[in-house]
């Protein structure tokens, strides 16, 4: 006859047993464990087994990747974290700390983010158990990762995207740090050395300074072409110049206008163009009545133009000519406004362009046929004299 079976044990011892006797670990990492189920009973006596740290189970939801409970959660995380450990699935090193004498006081590139008034790093250290921030990258984890963390708990997807993030920082920052010195060591551009002492490349312009035009209309063509030779010094006696309220003037036969063009006043009449240099200092309306006042014969009508230009486009017009001959190196303009004449010097990069610049002597601005430049090359002197009979 068999024997008898054992008696079954107590609920009450079972769960004694259960708790005291455990298994041997495996040589490989356990399972994460689970929850038991709570039994219907009295809640002080549940609240008291929660609170005890040994029979507390483990955060069931972290195994998901996330605690909707966050710090408020009643299970345990830290063995959870131990346990992610074990399977390497939560690994960051450790950070080697320099001694104090010897530590780097360079400023970090990127500022130290903070949420919630609380340092990332040290949000991300306390959430992992301690664990450091790595050496290698910035003491700055985006706030998405530190708010991941603070909300759900040492979750391994969240530590991993905030190290993702650090590291792709990481990365940017020294790519630009290598732009840096790459540039700085191969500059792209090569200053080119001046010689001091030296003018052997250099020419001197000038060219008088615009000055205002007055339209004189006369009544027939012959009167018109006598007052403009009394105003270029052309008449009897010869050399004598005809003033213009105290002012030698220069004078040109204007075209005559089309009836479609001209004014009412002006379709039957002749005009002469004079030009005031820029010594005349006064108003327009001071010069028409001057004219009408002074001037025998009296033109018809008497109309003032406006500058024929200014001294800025005539500065921009002179470099332009000598920019296409060769590339400047140099163009400072000397503007004094008590002369009637400005001037500018130009270097080039050799002897040869200087020479094909003085051929623009006495050449005229399409705009303003008053301005008729002066091109001069320098005097060789001691100092460059070897080096531009070398460059011949």
């Amino acid at each position: 006859m068999p024997p008898p079976p054992p008696p079954l044990p107590s609920p009450s011892s079972s769960g004694d047993e259960a708790t005291s006797s455990s298994p041997e670990p495996e040589a490989g990492p356990a399972p994460p464990p689970t929850p038991p189920p709570t039994p219907p009973g009295d809640v002080s006596d549940e609240n008291q087994s929660r609170d005890s740290a040994t029979n507390t189970p483990n955060c069931p939801f972290l195994l998901q990747g996330h605690c909707p409970s966050g710090q408020a959660c009643l299970f345990v995380h830290d063995e959870f974290v131990a346990w992610l450990q074990e399977r390497q699935e939560l690994t960051l090193p450790e950070i080697d700390t320099p001694p104090a004498q010897s530590q780097d006081t360079t400023p970090q590139v990127a500022p130290l983010i903070e949420t919630n008034g609380a340092a990332v790093g040290a949000a991300t250290g306390a959430a992992v158990g301690a664990a450091a921030v790595p050496a290698a990258v910035p003491a700055a984890v985006p706030a998405y990762g530190a708010a991941a963390i603070a909300t759900y708990g040492a979750a391994a997807r969240a530590v991993r995207e905030a190290a993702a993030i650090v590291a792709a920082e990481a990365a940017a920052v020294a790519a630009a740090r290598a732009a840096a010195e790459a540039a700085k060591a191969n500059p792209p551009y090569v200053r080119r050395p001046q010689i001091v002492g030296s003018t052997c490349r250099s020419v001197a312009v000038s060219w008088p300074k615009p000055g205002r035009v007055a339209i004189l209309g006369y009544g027939s063509l012959d009167m018109a072409k006598d007052e403009c030779s009394k105003f270029n010094g052309h008449s009897i006696p010869a050399g004598q110049r005809k003033k213009v309220c105290g002012h030698e003037v220069a004078a040109i036969l204007s075209s005559a206008a089309r009836p479609a063009e001209a004014p009412q006043t002006t379709r039957v009449s002749h005009q002469v163009a004079v030009f005031f240099g820029p010594s005349v200092q006064t108003t327009d309306e001071k010069l028409r009545r001057s004219i009408r006042k002074n001037l025998t014969p009296t033109p018809r009508h008497v109309r003032m133009g406006e500058y024929s230009a200014t001294e800025g486009e005539t500065i921009a017009a002179v470099r332009s000519l000598l920019a296409a001959i060769a590339p400047l190196e140099l163009f400072q303009v000397q503007q004094d406004s008590t002369k009637t004449r400005l001037e500018a010097t130009a270097w080039f990069p050799d002897l040869v362009a200087a020479l094909e610049a003085s051929r623009l002597d006495k050449t005229c601005l399409s705009f303003c046929a008053e301005a008729e430049l002066s091109v001069r090359v320098h005097n060789i002197n001691d100092t460059c004299s070897f080096r531009c009979h070398k460059r011949r």
